[in-house]
């Protein structure tokens, strides 16, 4: 995950002028990008993109642009369709697609939250949720990963995780809730600070 070497490559790459046309081509306001130079633009419009979802289309209108060009490309993917599994050790695909389940288990739920879902496989990535993934690891706990720096773990070897209540993952987007019945479901919700 290096977005600074991507924004260090546009600044190389682009002038004031070309970096102007490269957010044109991307429907972003040029002028509304904070800083003096090209290199705080450059930063500014990476940050941009990663804020909003758009990396993969500013690394492809890049790689347009810029051909002879091997562009860093920060996405903790590298060429996983969303449609597959990703396990802990092998990074997360950010295609769009999101890795969640369609239906809830039979049986008891947790208390109905908005934008809760299954984690149905431990060692699985699921998301994107903007950047960020959610997995539940089978020794206990949680992995969270975040778009800027990897993954975040959340240990619970000991199984000590209030059980039957939501739970919020320190620094991270996402609440957890662990059934405390036999059955052992764990369900996440996405939902930013």
């Amino acid at each position: 995950m290096n977005f600074v070497q991507l924004s260090d490559q546009i600044n190389d790459y682009f002038n004031a002028e070309e970096l102007a046309d490269l957010c044109f081509r991307l429907g972003i306001q040029y002028e509304n990008l904070a800083g003096g130079t090209n290199s705080a633009k450059a930063r500014e419009l990476t940050d941009y993109c990663r804020r909003h979802g758009r990396i993969e289309k500013l690394i492809a209108v890049c790689r347009e642009l810029r051909p002879h060009v091997l562009w860093s490309d920060p996405s903790p993917t590298s060429g996983l369709s969303g449609e597959q599994t990703a396990v802990f050790d092998t990074p997360p695909s950010i295609t769009g697609e999101q890795n969640v389940p369609a239906a809830m288990p039979a049986g008891p739920q947790p208390p109905q939250v908005p934008g809760m879902f299954w984690l149905t496989y431990p060692n699985t990535w699921y998301g994107p949720f903007y950047g960020y993934f959610i997995g539940w690891m089978m020794v206990g706990g949680f992995q969270v990963w975040h778009p800027m720096t990897g993954p975040i773990v959340y240990p619970d070897p000991y199984h000590q995780l209030q059980r039957n209540m939501w739970v919020r993952l320190f620094n991270s987007p996402f609440n957890v809730f662990v059934d405390g019945g036999p059955s052992g479901y764990v369900y996440a919700q996405y939902s930013p600070l």
